[in-house]
């Protein structure tokens, strides 16, 4: 058991780093570094500090994509602010502040911490294997040619350790815990083989690859242009990358609290062959302020912020989210955007409606939300009951649609008698169930609840499309939180959760983002009607699929 992350234990290893810091800097440079701060370029404080939030954003993409390629499903918002907390732990030991993620993975959501573990494991891989590549960018600056050849090897010989471990199934980790004195990493810390081989699949590997690659060339930016503003000209973009990453490496090879002491060492050697040493460690100073520092200065102040939140151990269900949001509920989506998707959907859905004689039929909203869809039908002459499972939604439902009726309940277990609905829709409400089988038995009740030849309209979001799957799952849940980025998407061509309907058709709309202001819609909706209509119609943001009842 891993005792709890208590606030004096982090001030005491801050305290302790900062004066380890500091004395290396009075050590190496005493008396010049006040001096440095105030020579540097005002001007390239904002570029750096961007980059280091980019270097920061890609990171945790990377995390909350192996989380979810693992199976561990995080809401995005309390993912992000448990990760940024983290920062706060650079500086403890042996890299101890990185259980700090699974611990509280395990206490908020009843996940093993082997298998949260394996996830951070496998994130200090790919860190390794970037900061490898990138030291290639200038194999003049690495000096010995051991060490070139040492680097031009690692990502082969890591490719292929991704490859053979599954199959080993981590016999050396377990062969290691055996050790009667190691019972807490055997019970604990020992990665999970399951979660390797899941993260081990090839797309897998080169997205984490490539999200930590831009990660640390960003970090490599960041040196450059601090070097930039402390007037050093001659030090070019691939040899401060190469040296940044070659330093990292050397630094994180230390085991030291944020590779102090090794990473200055480094960097001041790579500067000092291009500038007098004075100018070099002013150089390194500002960048260990502007990155290292900036980064345990702000995952403190979140750590700080969040201390009682992450003590207390509370996890919010998705009925009390809900309810929570319900009063702001519609403020989340402007009104021009939400008028638009309203007429995207209500609009085909009457169509088909008439077309199959329902002129005047009785629907059922399952996940009425706040009424708004209800309510435009009910305007055209239906009668719909709604459903959802939090009680906030149901009442700002009542309060919009008063002629109609809403009750809290749950899509898997519908309080209505057989067959007794013309049609049915779901609007982005069954992706928030929480896995297929789920899934599969709401339909199977919105199957029962339906008369023969019933209707079942199926609004989803597409994610088909790359860009904007990133958005939904990385983006959206974090700026709006409506969607947590806990959801199992359904894609258009899924089968296998519709037994006892038959597909009738697949309707591809809209491409236009739901923060796009007033006049930039009006001015793009003949664009998106035109792609709607083209063949890049599957790569929409939504899609609606329409069910009849066999």
């Amino acid at each position: 058991m891993i005792p709890e992350i208590r606030k004096g234990v982090v001030l005491l290893y801050l305290v302790f780093s900062l004066a380890l810091f500091w004395g290396i800097v009075y050590h190496l440079q005493a008396g010049s570094s006040l001096q440095a701060v105030l020579a540097f370029d005002p001007g390239m404080i904002l570029p750096v500090l961007s980059l280091v939030l980019v270097n920061i954003a890609l990171r945790f993409s990377r995390w909350q994509f192996l989380l979810r390629k693992a199976d561990i499903r995080l809401p995005a918002r309390t993912s992000l602010t448990l990760y940024i907390a983290t920062l706060g732990l650079i500086i403890t030991p042996l890299y101890v502040g990185e259980l700090f993620k699974p611990y509280m993975v395990k206490k908020l959501y009843s996940v093993q911490m082997r298998r949260t573990l394996t996830v951070v494991i496998l994130e200090r891989y790919f860190d390794v294997l970037a900061l490898f590549t990138l030291g290639l960018l200038d194999p003049a600056g690495l000096g010995h040619l051991g060490y070139w050849v040492l680097l031009a090897a690692a990502p082969g010989v890591a490719a292929a350790t991704m490859a053979v471990l599954p199959r080993l199934r981590f016999r050396a980790f377990r062969l290691f815990s055996r050790a009667r004195l190691l019972v807490f990493f055997r019970s604990t810390l020992r990665p999970s083989a399951s979660v390797f081989r899941a993260l081990n699949a090839p797309r897998v590997f080169l997205q984490a690859y490539l999200a930590s690659l831009l990660a640390w060339l960003s970090a490599g930016v960041c040196f450059y242009l601090t070097a930039r503003g402390c007037g050093i000209s001659n030090l070019t973009l691939t040899q401060a990358t190469a040296g940044f990453s070659a330093a990292t490496t050397a630094g994180a090879a230390t085991l030291f609290p944020g590779g102090i002491g090794a990473m200055e060492a480094a960097l001041s050697a790579r500067l000092e062959a291009l500038t007098p040493a004075e100018t070099a460690w002013s150089a390194v100073l500002m960048v260990r302020l502007l990155t290292l520092w900036f980064g345990v200065l702000l995952g403190s102040a979140v750590l700080f912020t969040y201390y009682r939140k992450f003590l207390g151990f509370s996890l919010e269900t998705e009925e009390e989210h809900f309810s929570e949001i319900a009063p702001v509920y519609d403020a989340k989506i402007p009104d021009h955007m939400r008028r638009h998707y309203l007429a995207k959907k209500i609009e085909p859905m009457q169509g088909l409606l008439e077309a199959a004689g329902v002129k005047k039929g009785t629907g059922l909203d399952v996940g009425c939300g706040t009424g708004w869809y209800a309510r435009a039908l009910e305007d055209r002459g239906h009668t719909v009951l709604g459903l959802d499972r939090a009680e906030g939604q149901v009442r700002q439902y009542l309060a919009r649609v008063p002629t109609g009726g809403a009750v809290v309940g749950d899509a898997a277990a519908l309080p209505y008698g057989d067959g007794i609905f013309d049609f049915a829709y779901a609007i982005n409400i069954i992706h928030h169930l929480p896995g297929r089988m789920q899934q599969a038995g709401a339909l199977k009740e919105i199957r029962r609840v339906l008369k023969p030849g019933g209707t079942f309209f199926l609004h989803e979001i597409n994610v088909l499309n790359p860009v904007h799957r990133f958005y939904m799952v990385f983006l959206f849940p974090v700026l709006k939180d409506i969607d947590e980025g806990t959801e199992h998407w359904i894609l258009p061509g899924e089968t296998g959760l519709f037994e006892g309907f038959d597909k009738i058709a697949v309707r591809y709309f809209t491409f236009l983002p739901d923060f796009l202001p007033g006049p930039a819609l009006r001015a793009l909706s003949p664009l998106e009607s035109l792609l709607e209509k083209s063949p890049l119609r599957p790569l929409s943001a939504h899609y609606m699929m329409v069910l009849r009842k066999e």
